[in-house]
């Protein structure tokens, strides 16, 4: 009995190992890959100025530039805080700042803002550049604190 049982033990576990012996190993291979693109690059080019203006003055305006350079036919989105998600055109959108007095920050003076080139799945194109124009416009009211005012606009930009 003992050499029939030790027989089946034998047995089944060189058949067990046969099952197992054979060439079951596989194997999967992954690729891992990385592109390295440059870093997106926002420079002003022009800020806004609206210059000495006279209380009083309507429809005073100025414009600003802002270059943002990065990685050649890339896809970008850029958005800045002040201004909106909605514009009359394609690319533009509106909005406004309060810019402060620098002797009295509790006088203000508003300016409205027209901006284009902001937005979603902008280019870079060929040459890895492309531009955000703002228009600042201002009606002074006739009894606007004298002083100098600023405000900070800041351009976001990412790639998608």
């Amino acid at each position: 009995m003992k050499k029939l049982l030790l027989g089946s033990l034998i047995l089944s576990s060189v058949v067990m190992g046969a099952r197992f012996n054979g060439n079951s190993d596989k194997t999967g291979t992954m690729t891992v890959k990385a592109e390295v693109i440059q870093p997106l690059v926002v420079k002003v080019v022009e800020n806004i100025d609206l210059g000495k203006i006279v209380a009083g003055a309507n429809n005073i305006s100025a414009m600003g530039e802002f270059e943002i350079s990065g990685e050649k036919n890339s896809v970008i989105t850029t958005e800045i805080d002040e201004i909106g998600t909605s514009g009359t055109l394609p690319g533009q959108r509106t909005g406004e700042i309060l810019l402060t007095n620098a002797s009295d920050s509790s006088k203000t003076l508003k300016v409205s803002l027209l901006a284009s080139g902001l937005g979603e799945n902008l280019g870079l194109g060929n040459h890895g550049k492309t531009a955000t124009y703002v228009k600042a416009t201002t009606n002074v009211p006739v009894d606007q604190a004298s002083g100098i005012y600023n405000g900070d606009l800041t351009l976001k930009v990412r790639y998608n």
